[in-house]
């Protein structure tokens, strides 16, 4: 099923560089991290053993960050200055049995009690906050503001300080970090979420759910 999503003997190379830096005597922790999605979201309780036969630190359900055409339109008809463009790549939701994946998740929680591996979600969602995070992906789930643009700087292998998408406000290599932060275009990008408050690409967002 890895292989599948991320090419060929692609699963194979991740096992190989786990057991070389497991073998290291001052090995870092390790986490591993798991993207839920319509194709492997029956797959979490054989992961979470195999997470635990490797012996790595802590693995990681990452539901899935998300982006429908519904929400490209609502944003295209709001005259927002962000950008979106309608997927390149299919995930159905709709394939997604929100049942199954939430007994899997609930089963896991149970055996992960007590044990040395630490199990994350993000984020942490009930059975009913599962249902309406994968069966209304329009809808706010637990969170309804957004702060992404109070808490962090995201810094690209360019330089460029990109808080969402395509929003360019500053560079590194030519700036230093404060001046980026007080900066014109970081501060208006601040006031749109202070004035507009979530945008319709934003339910899904990751910077939304990490809190």
């Amino acid at each position: 099923m890895h292989n599948s999503i991320r090419g060929k003997y692609a699963f194979e190379r991740v096992v190989a560089g786990l057991e070389t830096i497991l073998k290291q005597p001052k090995k870092p922790l390790l986490f591993i991290s798991m993207a839920i999605s319509d194709m492997n979201y029956n797959k979490l309780i054989p992961t979470y053993e195999l997470a635990k036969s490797w012996g790595v630190d802590g693995i990681n359900f990452n539901h899935l960050w998300m982006q429908t055409d519904e929400m490209v339109h609502k944003l295209r008809a709001s005259q927002s200055p962000f950008s979106a463009d309608h997927l390149v790549w299919d995930v159905n939701t709709d394939l997604i049995n929100v049942e199954v994946l939430a007994d899997s998740l609930e089963t896991i929680r149970g055996r992960s009690l007590g044990g040395t591996l630490v199990v994350a979600e993000a984020p942490y969602l009930n059975r009913q906050e599962i249902a309406t995070w994968y069966r209304k992906p329009e809808s706010p789930v637990k969170y309804e503001t957004v702060r992404c643009g109070w808490v962090h700087m995201k810094f690209w292998a360019d330089g460029k300080v990109k808080p969402c998408r395509d929003w360019v406000v500053g560079d590194i290599c030519e700036q230093n970090a404060m001046e980026i932060w007080n900066s014109r275009d970081f501060k208006e990008f601040r006031r749109i979420f202070d004035t507009d408050g979530m945008l319709p690409i934003c339910t899904r967002c990751c910077h939304v759910a990490r809190r």
